[in-house]
């Protein structure tokens, strides 16, 4: 044991005594005594590094004693486990210590196999109901983890002592800093390593785990050049299930390692992913130039959180090791912009998602444009040429260009044909090349991508009308294409009119290309009848659609999978979810493997029918895999992603696990702002999901705010009797009356609930809502006669 009445006499001492007189004082009055040298010099090592001990050193001082004595005992006996049975292991050798755990390498004891294996264990001082339910969320969250990425967890218990213990895979391999420096790895096989630990973080993230202590000592790399992540002791589900207090969330606290430390850890705020993608920053930054971001080295704990808080790192480029010097160059640009852009202090500024980070890496290597720049002409032009050298003719900056290039090429495989089927399989790869550029992988599009878009759209309509007059199929093609786009931004009575003159254009053929292009055309259009709340008109569209696509190509072809899928969307709009259940399942019946985005799309649409007649198990599980799926076919950020995000994120709110949706409800929102311009519908119905949850939570003034921006968008958009207007209008008035305007605001609610009944029937999701706001805000008002008639109507 440790005689603290000594330590403390002999520190209070040192304490008074000037820095440069201390070192001598403590060698003289330990007499020789290594073990209590060390326990002083620790302690006034702690105390000295932090500014705590100015303000009050009394009560400073005896925290700190309990707390390192405590430590200290730990450390004394932390061998004492060597050669001690657990489970069917025998423990071996420590391999290291953490704030209230150890971790020992053992080998199988019951002769069974051969098996080495890492046993993690909480320090006996350590075992309080705190720590020990700390541990055993631990071990929940290891058991849902399985990648070649993450150690694994193989099982689990408590020791005889009533010690909880881990038995997790054991790595046998060195900090991912260290490999790089070993194996003298090149920049392009450190990113390659990197890539591999983002591989690994991103299905943490989609599995709703964060790491929160992500550093190198914690990401080993083996012999072979796997990446394996360690220690997810402190790490913490997104949000605890079916809590609804937002003040209970987890936060930083003092459960971090300060070198790898994002901002809001210092602050305390709550921990999202983008606080593991800035950990992720600063190993990438140490990989890139050798050195760490801020200059830490003999600052004190207070003076560190300052840094961390205050100062922006420099460019990796500018702050190279003198190991690391031949790298500058490489890093100089590119590298340099997406090591800052990780370690951005606020975290709305930083990567999204893993997947983005991952993205932005794997553009870099192979020569493309990465987000963490700005995307100026004059650098995406210069992208571009590298790329491309013996094509710098051809890249062309306007759609105008682009469609008269189209229109000759044309026009000289018309004269070359000799057959129409020729003429149609041209005119396909045209409208392939015309569709890349509408979707912006040209890289001299602005920067401003909504903007110049709708320009472009606005100037190639023009075209296009004023052409091909001879080439109608081909024009029909091209008008969908752009009507298609138009739709897309939201743009919903420009697209409508330009499809309806591609309809308009069609005249039957034999040519199975040319009917999938009135089938495309015609399901486009129903998609702005199905955006806009005409359900009717979309039904009729797609189910046109539908009929020339069984009638060209059979009735179980695949090519009709995306016609099924679009008319389970129509029915489940309509409230008729058995309905629209039946074709979401036939769309995944026909849709063969190369079809992934519409089986995606199908999982996700099922996951929504189950949703909205309240089998929430199901739907989850059936959200989770959709997203899996996209993220399999998609870079991030992508629209599908903000949907899936999205709809999964409503799922959790109507099923009561209200902080799990607030989370993801504000990635979805993240990723739309974006992808699409301020007033788009997709940014809309994300805030005022974000605004019905917050009524949810009692958090009237916050749900006023996204309501309020939400109704603005959508009323500018939609018809006034679309079902989106209607809950958004109504959700706002129940925001402001429950601040107590009760007089104002809930006819308003009457109204949205009379519309839903009329639209979707007394038993729909919808009205069960407003009946439920409309009982709840009467009983407060103290009208019970009302209170109580829609109290019934739930």
């Amino acid at each position: 044991m440790a005689d603290w009445e000594n330590i403390e006499t002999i520190l209070d001492k040192a304490l008074t005594l000037p820095e440069g007189e201390r070192k001598d004082y403590i060698n003289n009055k330990c007499c020789g005594d290594s073990k209590l040298k060390g326990e002083v010099t620790q302690l006034l090592d702690s105390i000295t590094a932090s500014e705590g001990w100015l303000e009050n050193p009394k009560v400073y001082k005896q925290g700190l004693y309990q707390g390192v004595s405590n430590d200290i005992e730990g450390i004394n006996t932390a061998d004492s486990l060597i050669d001690q049975v657990v489970g069917n292991y025998t423990i071996k050798e420590k391999l290291g210590q953490g704030g209230m755990g150890t971790v020992y390498r053992a080998e199988r004891s019951d002769g069974t196999f051969e098996h080495q294996v890492a046993i993690k264990v909480i320090r006996s001082e350590q075992a309080t109901d705190a720590n020990i339910r700390r541990f055993k969320r631990e071990r929940n969250i290891l058991a849902g983890l399985n990648h070649p990425g993450i150690a694994r967890l193989f099982d689990g218990g408590i020791t005889d002592q009533g010690i909880p213990y881990l038995i997790m895979e054991y790595i046998d391999g060195i900090a991912i800093d260290e490999y790089c420096r070993t194996n003298k790895l090149s920049i392009d096989e450190r990113i390659n390593l990197f890539k591999k630990v983002l591989d690994a973080v991103m299905y943490a993230h989609e599995s709703l785990v964060v790491h929160r202590d992500l550093k190198p000592d914690n990401i080993f790399v083996t012999a072979d050049g796997q990446v394996k992540i360690l220690d997810f002791g402190i790490s913490s589900l997104l949000e605890t299930h079916g809590n609804t207090d937002s003040s209970q969330l987890i936060t930083g606290g003092r459960l971090l390692t300060l070198r790898y430390a994002a901002p809001e850890q210092v602050k305390e705020q709550p921990i999202t992913t983008a606080t593991d993608l800035y950990a992720l920053g600063t190993v990438f930054y140490e990989l890139l130039c050798g050195s760490h971001p801020l200059e830490m080295k003999e600052k004190s704990f207070y003076e560190s959180e300052q840094l961390i808080l205050s100062q922006n790192p420099p460019a990796p480029s500018a702050n190279m090791s003198s190991e690391q010097q031949s790298f500058q160059r490489i890093i100089r640009g590119d590298l340099d912009a997406v090591a800052l852009k990780a370690l951005r202090k606020e975290p709305e500024q930083r990567y999204r998602t893993a997947n983005h980070f991952l993205h932005d890496l794997a553009g870099y290597q192979q020569g493309l444009p990465v987000s963490a720049r700005p995307y100026s002409l004059k650098y995406r032009s210069r992208k571009f040429l590298v790329r491309h050298k013996y094509a710098i003719g051809i890249a062309a900056g306007f759609l105008a260009l682009i469609i008269a290039l189209s229109t000759i090429y044309t026009l000289r495989i018309t004269e070359e044909r000799n057959n129409a089927r020729l003429e149609t399989q041209n005119a396909i790869q045209i409208k392939n090349l015309l569709n890349g550029i509408l979707q912006q992988t040209n890289p001299f599009v602005q920067t401003n991508r909504n903007l110049s878009l709708v320009e472009i759209l606005d100037n190639g309509s023009e075209e296009i009308r004023n052409s091909l007059e001879n080439q109608p199929h081909v024009k029909a093609e091209l008008l969908g294409i752009i009507g298609d786009n138009y739709v897309k931004l939201g743009e919903f009575v420009k697209g409508e009119k330009l499809l309806d003159e591609a309809i308009d254009l069609h005249k039957p053929s034999n040519l199975n290309s040319v009917e999938r292009t009135y089938i495309n055309n015609l399901s486009r259009l129903g998609l702005v009848y199905l955006r806009t709340g005409r359900d009717k008109k979309a039904e009729t569209t797609y189910l046109k659609a539908l009929e020339t696509s069984r009638n060209t190509f059979g009735p179980k072809s695949h090519l009709a999978a995306d016609t099924y899928l679009s008319l389970g969307l129509v029915y489940r709009d309509m409230g008729q979810y058995l309905k629209s259940r039946e074709y979401y399942n036939t769309a995944l019946t026909l849709a063969d493997s190369s079809q992934k985005q519409i089986i995606a799309h199908s999982i996700g649409n099922l996951a929504d029918a189950y949703r909205d007649q309240g089998m929430f198990e199901e739907a989850i599980n059936l959200h989770k895999r959709s997203l899996k799926l996209n993220y399999q076919i998609l870079d991030s950020p992508h629209p599908t992603l903000a949907s899936a995000y999205n709809s999964l994120a409503f799922t959790y709110q109507q099923s009561g696990q209200y902080q799990k949706a607030d989370s993801l409800h504000q990635i979805a929102l993240s990723m739309r702002r974006t992808l699409f311009p301020p007033d788009h519908h997709h940014i809309a119905s994300s805030l005022v999901r974000l605004g019905l949850l917050k009524i949810k939570q009692l958090l009237p003034r916050k749900a006023e705010k996204y309501l309020t921006e939400g109704y603005d968008i959508l009323s500018s958009k939609l018809p006034e009797n679309h079902w989106q207007v209607i809950g958004a209008r109504g959700g706002l008035a129940v925001s402001r009356a429950m601040q107590g305007k009760f007089e104002a605001n809930l006819p308003v609610v009457e109204e949205a609930y009379q519309k839903y009944m009329e639209k979707f029937g007394p038993d729909d999701w919808r009205t069960r809502e407003a009946a439920g706001a409309l009982a709840s805000l009467y009983r407060i008002w103290g009208k019970t006669e009302k209170a109580n008639y829609y109290s019934h109507r739930q």
